[in-house]
């Protein structure tokens, strides 16, 4: 023993080292973390912003952009934004240009990049729908490189790209209405060689009628080649990126989900992932169309919108598993409607129909990131440092998706950043789920550590117990007598028999006078007015005085004991002898209560919880304060719950459903039980700990059998009881009715003696109590009279239920309806022969609990 307590004392420390280890390591990345997110979220944003103002870079002026002083060696790439020749509803060519400049008295300007739909045109807004030609000349030095290159990204949506009047670039059918046009959105590097001259004419054609927005609305970059080239490589690598590690990242949590799947998280975020990952490759450079560049433009289009909507599904699925309160549900069933309404039109309906209502959806987009922010804020109050990291993540995504639709609608001049937004979530969850596995990880090693050292204490247990049954053996070969005991027992029993036998004999009558009977021998114990204990038996009185010991005990009380032998009311008789109680005695019928309401019955619920919780709940405990708490059949709670009750037990402490602070509880526990707990313990049907921890102070109630020196005193006790409610006022007894009632074996105990009583005061007729009452009241002769042993056998064996004129009475035209009457024949009078006690029916038809209960449903026996 002294080497299981220093192995044991050691384990306790090296896992209160590493758990403070781990919990000081914690605290610090917590803290540094912390501390830089403001600081990440603006780096975030500003890198995805791209000034295109900035003091040093020259800009297009009247349709004029001078870079005679701009070195592309030296200054790097170009922007050529600033004010374009615009001519709406006009495909020109340039020589048609030069010659509107030799005529036309005000040339129109627009500033790229925009769109054309926040462009008033002599006093009316431009439709988004159109066609238009933009113009630019580009003034160059005589150092300027030859071979140059234009970076073109999307344009709305379809172009045609002119350098002194040559074809260079093309992106989907210019058209002026919607048959001639076609759709196309393809980045890609144009070069060409300005041949020597000192100024380049760009001329750009554009036409939209899919789009909801028209025009150039991206940035064209120009520099020299191995520029340009250098700028989309990387810009491409890192989509790449993005989308291998949120690919991967996906299907790493199906995977976790897969191997665990209560934990739909992983579901919901592996599935979100995989779609940001889908919708990297189908915006910015569009690597998926350069992998595929005869694919249709619907198709390509269908897929980049749907990612959104879907996207936001499992985002709200995600946020709304996480976060299991009111508010996250409301809004996951607002998001799930509208974003199938959107997938719907976007997977029916051609492209220039839900580009034109997708405006719809990007409003209602921001609002929901506006309450997805609004309760995470809220929850990041009362919660714990890893979930306070979820948060985070959770607030810095939806402040990447913000900032590209700010950027998507030119709000803004910036690239997307949602992606990365996301990769920093995916960090945090990965995160997360390291500790969440090393936690595991260090549970389970303590736990076989544990283990261990209850394996060593098992075998010296097994050792003791081998020389204990050893010990037995021998004693059984050569008993040693212990007279004591047995005489004591019998004197009690023989002076009680002595004292009946005396007035059997007294007289030549048949009948008795009660008086006389409760007059020989019997005390009533009163508690309180609610509770009273009837006896006369030396062993109710030790019985009464372990109750007052229980009431002065505060720890746990197992009561234990047959059915019907009074465990609640013993447990009542405690809670009253408790001296200061002030609160309520409440039982808890153990087996009466579903698995799945044991947690909210005892703990209660929080508002919010869950959905149908719209107020706050008390539970057991928090009604039981300052009283007792009453488990009747403690071996009928689930083993889940079992766990759960043993923290209570241990901590005095517990949190409603839903709730985050600790309540302390403030009552009395007492638990009954009419089961063999150390047998379920060995089964695997009962906590070994749990039986530990309620097993402190141990009441057993004692059978009828074992005290029938009461049975006259509660006789008189049940006829007070209920003489008023009958109207009858009983003062006699029949001698043979007395010698029945004391020599019948009570398998139902005091429950059963109580409604014989009720019975019989139903049919009598008489102020006496005659045998012939007794043998109407109970279907089932007094078998095994005089016997000391439990008559479940002698029944059977006799066969006094089995009765011959019993299948001679059943009434039934066919096989089926003859045995089902035969059997409710016989299992109603086992029922009421047993004091309708469950247990021993069952016992006695060699049948399950389970199946008896069925059968007495099926029958309707009562």
């Amino acid at each position: 023993m002294n080497y299981l307590y220093k192995t044991t004392k050691k384990s306790e420390n090296n896992s209160f080292l590493n758990n403070n280890i781990f919990n000081l390591l914690y605290n610090k990345i917590y803290y540094y973390i912390i501390t830089l997110f403001p600081i990440l979220l603006l780096i975030i944003f500003f890198s995805g912003c791209t000034n295109s103002t900035h003091h040093d870079k020259p800009e297009a002026i009247k349709g004029v952009l001078d870079l005679r002083n701009w070195n592309f060696i030296k200054d790097g790439n170009l922007a050529l934004d600033g004010e374009w020749e615009f001519y709406w509803e006009q495909l020109l060519s340039l020589d048609s240009i030069e010659s509107v400049h030799q005529t036309a008295d005000e040339i129109k300007y627009f500033r790229i990049p925009d769109i054309w739909n926040n462009y008033w045109l002599n006093g009316k807004k431009l439709d988004n729908f159109g066609y238009a030609t933009y113009y630019l000349k580009i003034l160059l030095d005589e150092n300027t490189p030859q071979d140059l290159s234009l970076k073109l990204d999307t344009m709305g949506t379809a172009y045609l790209l002119f350098i002194d009047g040559k074809l260079i670039a093309e992106n989907g059918k210019v058209g002026r209405s919607r048959k001639e046009m076609s759709p196309y959105y393809l980045p890609m590097i144009k070069t060409f060689n300005i041949e020597g001259n000192l100024s380049v004419d760009v001329v750009i054609h554009v036409s939209n009628y899919f789009n909801k927005s028209g025009g150039l609305w991206s940035s064209i970059i120009l520099g020299t080649t191995s520029q340009i080239r250098e700028k989309r490589e990387r810009k491409l690598s890192f989509e790449i990126f993005l989308f291998s590690s949120l690919i991967v990242s996906g299907l790493f949590h199906l995977l976790i989900f897969i191997v665990r799947r209560n934990d739909k998280s992983s579901l919901y975020f592996g599935l979100l992932c995989i779609i940001i990952g889908i919708r990297a490759i189908f915006t910015g450079e569009k690597y998926f169309i350069h992998l595929f560049p005869n694919i249709i433009f619907e198709i390509t289009s269908k897929i980049e919108f749907l990612t959104i909507p879907f996207g936001l599904i499992l985002f709200a699925m995600y946020f709304k598993y996480n976060f299991q309160n009111k508010q996250s549900i409301i809004l996951t069933r607002i998001i799930l409607i509208v974003s199938f309404s959107f997938t719907l039109i976007i997977g029916i309906f051609p492209s220039y129909i839900y580009m034109n209502i997708w405006i719809y959806f990007i409003i209602l987009l921001v609002i929901f990131i506006v309450f997805f922010n609004i309760v995470a804020f809220l929850e990041i109050r009362n919660k714990q440092t890893e979930t306070i990291f979820f948060i985070s993540g959770i607030i810095l995504s939806s402040f990447a998706v913000f900032h590209d639709i700010l950027a998507t609608y030119n709000i803004i001049s910036a690239s997307f950043i949602s992606p990365i937004g996301f990769n920093i979530l995916l960090f945090i969850q990965s995160f997360l789920q390291s500790i969440k596995s090393s936690t595991a990880f260090n549970t389970v090693e303590k736990l076989l550590k544990e283990l261990d050292i209850q394996n060593n204490k098992l075998k010296l247990l097994k050792k003791r117990l081998v020389d204990n049954l050893v010990g037995i053996s021998t004693e059984l070969e050569h008993p040693k007598p212990n007279y004591n005991l047995k005489k004591e027992s019998l004197e009690i029993k023989e002076n009680f028999l002595n004292q009946i036998q005396q007035i059997l004999n007294s007289d030549n009558n048949k009948t008795i006078k009660l008086d006389d009977l409760i007059n020989t021998k019997k005390m009533i114990y009163v508690i309180d007015t609610n509770s009273a204990i009837v006896y006369s038996s030396d062993l109710m009185k030790k019985l009464v005085e372990e109750i007052t010991q229980a009431g002065n005990f505060k720890r746990p009380v197992l009561i234990t004991g047959e059915t019907g032998t009074g465990k609640e009311l013993v447990a009542k008789a405690i809670h009253n002898t408790i001296k200061g109680n002030k609160g309520l005695f409440l039982p808890i019928n153990c087996a009466a209560i579903p698995n799945t309401l044991w947690e909210e019955e005892l703990f209660g619920h929080e508002k919010g919880s869950f959905t149908d919780a719209k107020e706050n709940r008390q539970g057991c405990i928090a009604m039981a304060e300052n009283g007792t708490l009453f488990f009747d059949e403690v071996g009928e709670i689930p083993l889940d719950i079992q766990a759960k009750l043993l923290r209570l037990l241990q901590e005095n402490q517990y949190k409603q459903i839903g709730g985050v602070k600790l309540l302390k509880s403030n009552c009395r526990f007492v638990f009954s039980t009419n089961r063999d707990l150390e047998k379920m313990i060995l089964n695997g049907t009962f906590r070994e700990d749990l039986y530990y921890r309620i097993n402190v102070f141990r009441i057993k109630t004692p059978s009828l059998r074992e005290r029938k020196e009461d049975i006259i005193a509660l006789l008189d006790y049940f006829f007070t009881k209920y003489s008023s409610e009958f109207e009858l006022n009983i003062h006699e007894v029949e001698k043979e009715a007395l010698f029945s009632l004391l020599n019948y074996q009570w398998l139902g105990n005091i429950r059963e003696l109580e409604n014989m009583v009720i019975r019989m005061l139903s049919i009598i007729y008489s102020s006496g109590i005659k045998n012939n009452y007794i043998l109407q009241t109970q279907d089932v002769s007094f078998i095994g009279a005089g016997s000391e042993e439990i008559p479940s056998k002698k029944i059977v064996e006799n066969r006094s239920f089995y009765n011959e004129s019993d299948f001679h009475s059943i009434d039934a035209t066919n096989l089926k309806e003859s045995i089902e009457q035969y059997e409710k024949n016989v299992i109603q009078k086992v029922y009421n022969g047993c004091g309708k006690s469950q247990i021993k029916t069952a016992d006695i038809l060699q049948i399950s609990r389970g199946a008896l209960q069925y059968k007495l449903t099926k029958y309707n026996i009562k």
